[in-house]
């Protein structure tokens, strides 16, 4: 249909317009080809370059005011990706379709819709701290469970939710290797003092989680994903019960 329309204007817009508007359709065109060689490639990139040279007229006619959209961008690096990953039936959009969704829809729908992207930028920054510790609720579910006189059990527990909203987290703790067990003579004045890190990425600062060995559970190894400390106040102004554990928990 594009085609079509595109003979239509003939006689009825600049000349530039019709140039512009076929270069674009010829690159489309060129693109969805099941295979390529250098020659269909070398195609793509005097269409492109004939689009970008005359798409000026659409500015001057005030079709558009700007062209700085990502879907015109990514025109720049198709030749690359069909070199580097075959031809673009083996790939498709629906990875930035769902970024759009999860980055931008959700975070509007959790917003109040007036001055929204204050509240979607926040909303997204916890989003993505929680995703750096999977199952989290869950485990925290089952092990203040375990310090409860009447245990929640089965299928009532998978449902269950926790008592508050809110929980202090650190991203670092710095301990003494004496605290351990290790053998370190105190009145030399040798104590070694250690830390470790579970900090999401953040603005200029990669994300780091430590290797720790959990000696208390059979010397397991893994990765430390969160330090936190349980509150002392619960919904309804309740107070933790005193069997909750009070120092920080990882």
């Amino acid at each position: 249909m594009s085609n079509v329309l595109v003979g239509c204007m003939i006689g009825k817009v600049p000349r530039d317009v019709i140039i512009s508007y076929r270069s674009l359709l010829d690159f489309i065109y060129l693109a969805q080809y099941p295979s390529h060689d250098d020659d269909t490639l070398a195609y793509m990139e005097k269409t492109l370059k004939d689009f970008h040279h005359h798409k000026n007229i659409l500015f001057n006619l005030g079709v558009r005011e700007h062209l700085d959209i990502p879907k015109i961008h990514s025109l720049l690096h198709y030749v690359d990706s069909i070199t580097w990953f075959g031809t673009t039936d083996n790939y498709n959009t629906e990875m930035m379709k769902h970024f759009h969704i999860d980055f931008c829809k959700e975070g509007w729908y959790a917003s109040n819709h007036r001055n929204e992207m204050p509240q979607m930028i926040s909303w997204l920054s916890r989003r993505e701290k929680k995703h750096t510790c999977p199952g989290f609720q869950r485990d925290l579910t089952h092990f203040i469970n375990s310090f409860n006189n009447n245990n929640i059990a089965g299928g009532r527990l998978r449902n269950a939710s926790l008592p508050f909203s809110s929980l202090d987290v650190y991203h670092g703790f710095r301990f003494s290797l004496n605290d351990l067990g290790n053998d370190v003579n105190l009145n030399l004045g040798n104590e070694e003092i250690d830390s470790v890190k579970a900090k999401p990425k953040s603005l200029g600062s990669p994300a780091r989680f430590d290797t720790v060995n959990d000696s208390i559970l059979g010397a397991r190894i893994g990765h430390l994903r969160v330090i936190f400390r349980l509150p002392t106040k619960l919904y309804g102004s309740w107070t933790a019960p005193s069997t909750w554990p009070s120092e920080p928990l990882a």
